[in-house]
């Protein structure tokens, strides 16, 4: 699946469409367990206006260089205190989170930052920090169930954790207040989010403290990697439409670290093998040369070429060659091996590739491939 950048939906989007409310939306989200569940606010995966949950849920989570995009089901909600968990369809496996959770609250002047991605569409797709103090333990109105801070949050941040320097997350950001002088940030005190999680059977939350690093930045760049973007449609149809891309609700790309447990295995219904797929250009010639310059090829064509894979594998400079996906507007939307990338082709049935640009070197082998993938209807 293609590593979404769904800028269009950071802010929630409400389409009527055949009567059917239509609408998207973006936050953040945070592990907090090894196994795949998340946290998020409960307004992210559900439309305020229409009062329905989203149909399709998708975390997209980073692990070193690389980008994966996983399906998520909703397992709780707490919408009085803004809350949802999230847990990943297939079965992954983060490692020890950075930071633990704790039902004690902090008080009126700790300080604390936060992790999200407000904006990407103009501040991209890195995660941002923010930081600030405790300004009282009440949120809107004297909220008891919040904090308020005078942290930096935007639309996009909802969702994501806020953390004291001890790497007690103190709390999940929520909201914010805005006036002519003025901005008043909202945070949703973490035991709420343990209550919830009681409700969630095998869902236990860390609550040991752990060890921190000292300085500030380096305790950062570890949290940072729990910290994801949260990407939600009304519908797979929608979905569908946008990215001109099957959706599959089993489906999200597996890293190695990231491996279908035994369980799921074992329930998932046996697959038909999947067919070779040739690459072709448009005058069905299985053809890889070098340069590699094909303006595009169909990968609708008849299944040919019995060595395909290793004929393509002898363009690249190695194995482990950038394959670049990017959109119509120049956009990344995902980055594979040329290894991995092979693997995709299997899958792809209805779509073109195009070959936007190559770096060939002087040897005459591509060391950098960039492509666009556009489905055929």
């Amino acid at each position: 699946m293609k590593n979404l950048l769904l800028f269009l939906f950071l802010i929630p989007i409400l389409v009527q469409a055949q009567m059917k409310p239509e609408w998207g939306g973006m936050g953040t989200a945070f592990a907090i367990s090894s196994d795949g569940y998340f946290a998020t606010n409960n307004h992210v995966i559900e439309s305020q206006e229409f009062k329905t949950n989203a149909e399709v849920i998708l975390v997209r989570v980073q692990i070193k260089e690389q980008v994966y995009v996983l399906n998520m089901k909703i397992v709780a909600q707490d919408k009085e205190h803004d809350l949802a968990i999230l847990k990943a369809v297939n079965y992954v496996d983060l490692g020890t989170l950075p930071y633990y959770f704790s039902a004690e609250e902090i008080d009126i002047a700790e300080e604390v930052y936060a992790l999200g991605y407000p904006r990407v569409e103009l501040q991209g797709l890195e995660v941002k920090f923010t930081n600030g103090k405790i300004s009282a333990k009440s949120g809107f109105q004297g909220d008891p169930s919040c904090y308020s801070a005078n942290l930096n949050i935007d639309h996009g941040n909802s969702g994501g954790p806020v953390i004291d320097d001890k790497g007690k997350v103190i709390g999940v950001a929520t909201s914010g207040v805005v006036t002519e002088n003025s901005t008043s940030n909202y945070i949703v005190k973490t035991k709420h989010l343990l209550n919830l999680a009681k409700t969630v059977s095998g869902l236990q939350l860390p609550t040991k403290a752990v060890e921190v690093e000292k300085e500030l930045s380096k305790q950062v760049k570890k949290v940072k990697n729990y910290v994801y973007m949260a990407v939600v449609f009304s519908s797979a149809e929608m979905f569908e439409e946008t990215f001109e891309m099957p959706y599959d609700e089993n489906v999200d790309i597996t890293p190695p670290t990231l491996v279908p447990s035994k369980k799921v295995m074992e329930e998932t219904p046996p697959q038909p093998p999947v067919e070779e797929t040739v690459v072709t250009t448009p005058n069905n010639v299985a053809t890889w040369t070098t340069p590699l310059i094909l303006p595009e090829f169909d990968l609708m064509d008849v299944k040919k070429g019995d060595n395909w894979k290793q004929e393509l594998l002898e363009v690249f400079a190695n194995e482990n060659i950038n394959v670049i996906v990017k959109s119509k507007s120049g956009m990344e939307l995902d980055r594979f091996t040329i290894t991995d990338y092979i693997t995709r082709l299997n899958l792809l049935k209805s779509y073109k590739v195009e070959v936007l640009n190559t770096d060939i070197n002087d040897a005459g082998k591509v060391e950098r491939l960039e492509v666009n993938e556009k489905r055929l209807r």
